[in-house]
């Protein structure tokens, strides 16, 4: 027989919930997802020395922070969400200042993905998950 396991509702965790659900910064959800990001940070450790890395739906641009610790030449982030810009660009400033960083508001689906032409990886947050509902099928037929 299979035993179900209930996890007793905290105050901590009713108010940590709350507030993840009134969230809609979804970059700071998928950091709370932590073998998620091992496997990302790891995965960039092994390729980012010296490589264009695309980080592509970037949010709060954490990939391509890691990638630039990792040592990558350049970093191309690409977001459609407007507010998203400021914040990749308050985040990453001190590496567009060394021209180590673009950052690009285009529809991946629809605009021009010139500016990735030269790239060796993209990433994105969430490949293999949410294809659908992240339209990653539609914006990879634009790559």
């Amino acid at each position: 027989m299979m035993k179900t396991l209930k996890i007793e509702e905290t105050e901590y965790n009713r108010s940590r919930n709350e507030i993840l659900e009134k969230s809609k910064n979804w970059e700071f959800r998928c950091c709370l997802d932590p073998e998620k990001m091992i496997a990302y940070d790891n995965f960039l450790k092994r390729v980012s020395k010296d490589k264009v890395i695309v980080d592509l739906g970037s949010g709060n641009g954490v990939m391509g922070y890691l990638a630039l610790q990792y040592g990558a030449k350049k970093v191309i982030c690409i977001d459609y969400d407007a507010k998203s810009i400021p914040v990749i660009e308050a985040n990453l400033k001190d590496y567009i200042d060394e021209g180590k960083v673009e950052v690009h508001h285009l529809d991946a689906i629809n605009d021009s993905l010139d500016c990735i032409k030269d790239a060796d990886y993209i990433v994105h947050e969430i490949f293999g998950h949410n294809v659908h509902d992240e339209l990653i099928a539609d914006i990879s037929q634009n790559i």
